[in-house]
């Protein structure tokens, strides 16, 4: 089972809708990780093994310069005005869709479409 860490910029609601689509998820505000800078977010995620979902194109960069990865990273890139329920249910879908790309891979949902490129080494 593919285990999720959503970011706190992120709607709580995510978690409920992704597991509800068969994910295992976490989310950063339920394991003290509120508010928590990028570089510990990540830190957790490979440690304990998640792909990491999030909203912060900071962590691209981060995952580009840290020596180990997490098992993938899926940036939701959706408009604001989107409300949190058709946002959960865009990410579900995309997710189901593709989950079996989702392990060493950064994968970008956007509204009509979903791009995925190779972790970097």
């Amino acid at each position: 089972m593919i285990r999720l860490l959503i970011d706190e910029d992120l709607p709580r609601s995510m978690c409920r809708a992704l597991r509800s689509a068969g994910f295992e998820c976490t989310d950063v505000r339920d394991v003290g990780l509120r508010g928590a800078k990028d570089r510990k977010i990540l830190d957790f995620a490979v440690q304990k093994s998640y792909v990491l979902v999030t909203g912060d194109l900071d962590f691209v960069r981060l995952v580009r310069l840290h020596s180990s990865k997490p098992k993938g990273l899926v940036i939701v890139r959706l408009p604001n005005q989107m409300s949190p329920a058709n946002m959960n249910k865009r990410l579900a879908e995309a997710l189901s869709k593709i989950h079996q790309k989702i392990y060493n891979h950064i994968v970008v949902v956007e509204t009509n479409r979903i791009r995925i490129r190779p972790l970097p080494k």
